[in-house]
């Protein structure tokens, strides 16, 4: 499949080698237009292009690694343009792809030998109350089957904390409202899933409405 999440040598001094082993599915790729494509490559550079290098014991010295700016971007492509799909193109790729997992290393536990695991296994999408029927029906139309997603609005208040467990554990991808989140992240039997360490990855639909003033 094409190198989808490729890294041109302006983006950031790495080999590029190490981005050619990365690539969304191919059974996405054809589904995907030129716009969305390039809006993948934007967010892989911006949030994740350093999982290559954690993948990849490479020669790499720390002065290339502090050029690669992985802090996060906004993808602001008007309505209509598909964002959702881009994102749950990447996410499909970071939750599933071979070339983005790693050895366990633990000398205390000799059963740990040849078990990987993956640098991404937990993603939080934070939406609007309306929107999130929609994102759970995108995941179902483009990769059902593939990704674990976790409504959290699906399940009584009881099995929701089971159900928060079990995202944190087993991985996948936990969809809540900005309002059940404020609520989560108040209480200490789960504050370490949501903020220390928290997720893998956070996803915000509709962001700016979650830094006003008034938000929580």
């Amino acid at each position: 499949s094409p190198e989808i999440v490729r890294a041109s040598s302006e983006d950031a001094a790495v080999d590029e080698s190490l981005y050619r082993t990365v690539t969304v599915a191919p059974d996405l790729v054809p589904k995907l237009k030129e716009h969305q494509i390039r809006g993948i490559k934007f967010m892989w550079i911006n949030a994740c292009s350093d999982l290559c290098i954690k993948s990849d014991k490479s020669n790499l010295d720390s002065k290339e690694t502090e050029k690669m700016n992985t802090g996060g971007c906004i993808l602001a492509h008007n309505m209509g343009l598909g964002k959702t799909l881009q994102v749950i193109a990447l996410l499909d790729t970071l939750l599933n792809h071979p070339a983005l997992e790693y050895d366990i290393q633990d000398n205390r536990n000799s059963s740990s030998a040849g078990l990987r695991r993956r640098h991404i296994h937990t993603v939080l999408i934070v939406v609007p109350a309306n929107t999130i029927s929609n994102w759970e029906q995108e995941f179902e139309k483009w990769v059902e089957g593939k990704i674990q997603v976790y409504n959290m609005t699906s399940f009584s208040n009881d099995a929701r904390w089971k159900t928060i467990g079990s995202w944190y554990r087993k991985g996948g991808v936990l969809l809540m409202t900005s309002a059940l989140f404020v609520r989560f992240v108040k209480n200490e039997n789960v504050k370490s899933a949501f903020l220390d360490p928290g997720p893998d990855l956070i996803v915000l639909d509709e962001a700016h409405t979650m830094v006003r003033g008034s938000a929580s």
